[in-house]
């Protein structure tokens, strides 16, 4: 609970800092050049979330950072609050489940003694390639939406 208190207050501290002198508005800014439809803005969203958590390695984190950016997206292009929330959702813990760094990996990689390698591991991740998947397809079509009645 200890480390994960410190490794909390330590990135707050420092997404604090690059939100003060204007990183988050440079990013806000270079996402914005590239976002054209709702679409591309949930696309935007996720490539956001998914780069900070390469960075990062720990999905929470990437998550409180990418919050305020994706909600100012979310608000210039109307979206929906709970599919953008989603999305963030999604992507961290995709993006997080393939890391060959990320803590999760590492800590399964560690419970086989060497008995199996990365690659191994990832080439058995289907649940995620599936997540990963179907989600493209929610961004790319409108869900057909019934009608109540």
């Amino acid at each position: 609970m200890t480390e994960i208190f410190l490794l909390s207050l330590l990135t707050g501290g420092l997404a604090t800092l690059v939100s003060k002198n204007g990183g988050i508005e440079y990013i806000l800014i270079k996402i914005k050049t590239l976002i054209k439809s709702k679409t591309s803005a949930q696309f935007g969203i996720a490539s956001l979330v998914s780069a900070i958590n390469l960075a990062i390695a720990n999905n929470t984190v990437s998550f409180i950072i990418a919050g305020p950016i994706a909600k100012t997206i979310n608000d210039e292009y109307d979206l929906d609050n709970q599919k953008t929330a989603s999305i963030l959702d999604i992507f961290t813990c995709i993006t997080q489940g393939l890391l060959p760094y990320g803590a999760q990996v590492l800590m399964i990689l560690s419970f086989t003694n060497g008995k199996i390698n990365y690659l191994d591991l990832v080439s058995n991740t289907w649940y995620l390639v599936l997540l990963l998947i179907y989600t493209l397809l929610f961004i790319s079509f409108k869900p057909l939406r019934l009608q109540k009645q």
